[in-house]
């Protein structure tokens, strides 16, 4: 859900997993689906997210980078709660949801404190 250009999704494909891609960006689904091309397991489709609908039941869904957005395109009270719930729709019984939250503030490239690196020679 919200497959960007697509480099999570190619993964996954040349994994063997079939996968459906939802982008609400055109220019950015165009990306994804000449990026996976030539895997006939792969299908991006270009659509808000929070208003896809569909007939399938998938095994897991997948999000990078797009829970901490919810607030953005939705005047929800609780939106990230909310696109949750409708993800949930989605999913066989014994799905499952990976969600990964990307850091916003970019915090590490501002941070003056350089990581100590052991040498194992």
């Amino acid at each position: 859900m919200g497959c960007g250009a697509g480099p999570i999704t190619r993964f996954l494909g040349e994994c063997g997993a079939f996968v459906y891609g939802v982008e609400p960006n055109l220019q950015r689904a165009r990306i994804a689906a000449e990026r996976c091309r030539d895997l006939e397991n792969v299908k991006i489709f270009c659509d808000d997210i929070e208003h896809f609908d569909g007939e399938d039941f998938f095994d897991g869904l997948v999000q990078v980078g797009v829970l901490e957005y919810a607030t953005k395109y939705s005047s929800e009270e609780d939106a990230p709660l909310n696109f949750l719930q409708h993800l949930k729709q989605f999913l066989k019984p014994d799905g499952f949801l990976i969600s990964a939250i990307e850091n916003q503030l970019g915090l590490k490239y501002f941070s003056t404190i350089k990581p100590k690196i052991d040498s194992y020679e």
